[in-house]
């Protein structure tokens, strides 16, 4: 192997290493930005489901009141 095709791999492996470490790096960034999405989710979630049970409440609650208020007009 003469000296230029040595340069020329050295180069070449450096830069693979170079493109390999930035796609990395975006890498990282993809699954912290995806962490923080299932974390805002996740709490719009719980909202609602708390909303879903008050109205689950108010359905199965009122749904007997409302029968006698209709009766008694």
């Amino acid at each position: 192997m003469d000296v230029f095709t040595m340069v020329v791999v050295v180069v070449a492996i450096g830069s693979l290493l170079i493109v390999i470490q930035h796609w990395l790096k975006l890498k990282e960034k993809a699954l912290d930005a995806s962490k923080q999405e299932d974390g805002v989710l996740a709490g719009r979630v719980d909202v609602l489901e708390k909303r879903i049970r008050v109205l689950e409440r108010i359905a199965t609650d009122k749904s007997s009141h409302l029968q006698e208020e209709i009766d008694a007009l």
